[in-house]
C-alpha cells in the first residue's frame, strides 16, 4: 500500500509542481496583476516546496499506523530548528528568498528524516524508494 500511495502521490505531484514552476508568472498575473512580479521566483521556489508535501505523506501515513506520533513530531521539531537555523543564514543574506530557501531546505532535512527513520523500522530502504520513484 505504500508504494502504491508513494507511486501515486509522485505522479499527482510532479505535474502540478512543474506546472506551478513554469506557470507562476501567468498564474500572479492573471490574479494579481503586474504589480506582484517580484514575487513569482518566490512562487517558483515554493512549488518544490509542495511537491515535497505531497511526497512526505506516505511517510506520515507510515508513522500514524504504527503509533509512531512521537518520531514524527520530533522529526517535525527538528525541521523546524534546522528552519530557524538556515533562516538566520539566509533570510540577512537573501531577504524574502532567503526565507523561501530557509523553508525549503528546512523541508529537504524533514523528508530524509522521514525516509533514514522509517528505514530504521525495516519498512523501507532509501535505495527501494527511490526505485519507486524511478519507474
Amino acid at each position: 500500500l505504500f508504494n502504491r500511495l508513494f507511486k501515486y502521490m509522485l505522479i499527482l505531484a510532479t505535474p502540478f509542481a512543474i506546472a506551478i514552476y513554469f506557470f507562476s508568472g501567468a498564474i500572479i498575473h492573471l490574479i494579481f496583476g503586474r504589480k506582484y512580479n517580484q514575487s513569482i521566483g518566490l512562487v517558483e521556489l515554493f512549488s518544490i516546496f509542495i511537491y515535497l508535501r505531497f511526497i512526505q505523506t506516505p511517510f506520515h501515513l507510515f508513522f500514524i499506523s504504527l503509533n509512531k506520533h512521537k518520531n514524527m513530531t520530533f522529526l517535525q521539531g527538528l525541521s523546524t530548528l534546522s528552519n530557524i537555523g538556515f533562516g538566520l543564514i539566509f533570510i540577512p543574506k537573501y531577504l524574502a528568498y532567503g526565507a523561501c530557501l530557509s523553508t525549503l531546505a528546512s523541508e529537504i532535512v524533514f523528508t530524509l528524516s522521514l525516509l533514514i527513520t522509517g528505514s530504521r523500522f525495516s519498512a523501507w530502504t532509501v535505495l527501494s524508494v527511490l526505485k519507486i520513484g524511478l519507474r
